[in-house]
C-alpha cells in the first residue's frame, strides 16, 4: 500500500539504581545459599520488600522513578519484575 505510517514515539527507559540491584543480589544469594529454606521467588520478593533494612532505599528509588512520570503501580511492577529476573539469573 502507498499509505505511510508515522513511527510511534518510544518512551524513555528508566532503569533501577545499581545499588538497589546489588542489595537485591545480596538478599537473593543469602536465600539461595540457605538450601533448607530457599523460597519461591514471589515469597522472597515479599520478604525483601517488607525487610526494614531495605525500606529507605526502596522509598528513595520509588520517588526517583515517579519523578520520571511513572505511576506507583508501574514502579511496583518494575521492582517485582527486576527482583524476579535477578532471582533467576542468580539461580544459574
Amino acid at each position: 500500500s502507498n499509505v505511510t505510517t508515522k513511527p510511534k514515539k518510544r518512551r524513555q527507559y528508566v532503569g533501577i539504581d545499581i545499588t538497589l540491584k546489588d542489595k537485591m543480589d545480596e538478599f537473593i544469594q543469602e536465600k539461595i545459599n540457605d538450601k533448607q529454606k530457599c523460597p519461591k521467588p514471589a515469597d522472597a520478593y515479599t520478604e525483601f520488600i517488607e525487610n526494614d533494612k531495605h525500606k529507605i532505599m526502596l522509598i528513595t528509588e520509588r520517588t526517583r522513578l515517579m519523578s520520571f512520570g511513572m505511576e506507583e503501580e508501574d514502579v511496583n511492577k518494575k521492582f517485582k519484575k527486576t527482583f524476579k529476573n535477578r532471582y533467576f539469573l542468580n539461580l544459574k
